[in-house]
């Protein structure tokens, strides 16, 4: 009897390791969007738990038009913001244009939440 309750715990503790390794995840949110002359800046922070590996790219779109996509070349850690430069020269085009930019656009990396990167 007391073999089957030993069993029973570390069935029960490896199991709540694995179930917290799983939920450990990064999740890319852009937390700034501004303009510097004609160049359009973002700042992308790791929300989550686990570093997001360098690759993923960030989209930046204008009035609903993709125009720019930068590479991500950098792992960003659990806390770590990022800021990034499109390859893009911005002119207003009306009184309101809507800027629009979006971590991990291609779902490159695995997140805790992949509805929050725009």
């Amino acid at each position: 009897m007391m073999k089957i309750k030993k069993r029973f715990i570390w069935v029960f503790i490896i199991l709540i390791s694995l179930a917290s390794c799983a939920l450990s995840k990064p999740d890319l949110v852009v937390t700034d969007v501004w303009s510097d002359g004609s160049a359009i800046w973002c700042q992308l922070m790791n929300t989550g738990d686990q570093a997001a590996s360098a690759g993923h790219q960030t989209a930046l779109d204008i009035d609903g038009n993709q125009v720019s996509i930068a590479i991500v070349n950098v792992n960003i850690g659990p806390g770590q913001r990022l800021d990034q430069t499109f390859q893009y020269t911005f002119q207003c085009t009306s009184v309101l244009d809507d800027i629009i930019v979006t971590a991990d656009y291609q779902d490159t990396i695995i997140e805790e939440n992949e509805s929050n990167n725009s």
